[in-house]
């Protein structure tokens, strides 16, 4: 499947990034909604993390989803 094997392809090139930077850089802000790239790494493996349950668990999607949304409100 060409989309998982873009994930993959995407999740490494990442990875290659993130050991090139040091521990303080994880804390500097982004362009985007001034988040640091600690929170963007944070969103990214919350979603990950989401759409693997959709795949094992639609169960327990469906009780984080449901918390997630009930931070928002």
């Amino acid at each position: 499947m060409q989309q998982a094997k873009d994930f993959v392809e995407e999740s490494e090139d990442l990875e290659q990034l993130l050991f090139s930077i040091n521990d303080q850089d994880y804390e500097l802000e982004t362009q985007f909604k001034k988040w640091t790239i600690s929170d963007i790494l944070r969103h990214l493996h919350l979603f990950n993390q989401a759409a693997d349950l959709t795949l094992k668990d639609g169960e327990m999607f469906q009780k984080m989803f449901l918390e997630l949304k009930s931070l928002r409100a």
